[in-house]
């Protein structure tokens, strides 16, 4: 898993956008994909081969989900959680999954956004996920909308982007993030980054 610690992630109160390329080798009954939750913030899980995207917003979770079973081991999907304020969507391989109405304060922590696992309520990482990941950004805007998108295949950096990670390659036991202010970010457990080739 990738460590960010709390003060990197850079996401106000308010719109936010967490997206990312994933390949499952298989999917347990709780995964945690990119995650900052513990009654509280927000995150993208895919549990049992179910996408879904949390926001915790005026003391109570707000899900966004897929339906069951729509992720597939073996296979490169897109996903992107979005909250407008108004609304928490979910987007597979761009298609909008749901729409749920949403608003209200997001209730914050301080434990790291754990990029393949989900923190406990003592900052420990479980709830694993076992597969590839591909580009990871968080943005502080709503960045999709409509009913259907084309996903980029490299996701572009700009001045909304709080963390974005290409995943080019590490540095010892750092990956690098391109936005934000805390640009070497630590591997942790089996991470690893490596050159893929079928994507």
């Amino acid at each position: 898993h990738i460590v960010i610690p709390s003060e990197a992630v850079g996401v106000p109160d308010g719109a936010l956008t967490v997206e990312t390329w994933m390949r499952a080798e298989d999917f347990g009954p709780r995964v945690g994909l990119a995650t900052k939750t513990e009654n509280s913030e927000f995150g993208l899980f895919v549990s049992a081969g179910q996408a879904t995207f949390f926001v915790h917003l005026g003391g109570a979770y707000v899900e966004a989900k897929s339906q069951p079973g729509a992720l597939h081991p073996g296979r490169w999907h897109h996903l992107a959680g979005v909250f407008d304020g108004a609304e928490t969507r979910l987007y597979l391989d761009g298609k909008l999954q749901q729409a749920v109405p949403a608003s209200g304060t997001r209730t914050r922590n301080e434990f790291p956004f754990i990029v393949g696992g989900d923190p406990n309520s003592r900052g420990e990482v479980g709830s694993f996920f076992h597969g590839s990941l591909d580009e990871l950004r968080i943005s502080r805007v709503a960045r999709y909308s409509e009913n259907a998108f084309v996903p980029q295949r490299r996701l572009d950096l700009d001045a909304d982007c709080a963390v974005l990670l290409h995943f080019d390659g590490p540095r010892g036991p750092w990956i690098y993030n391109a936005a934000g202010q805390d640009h070497w970010l630590s591997l942790a457990g089996n991470a690893q980054v490596r050159a893929w080739m079928g994507f």
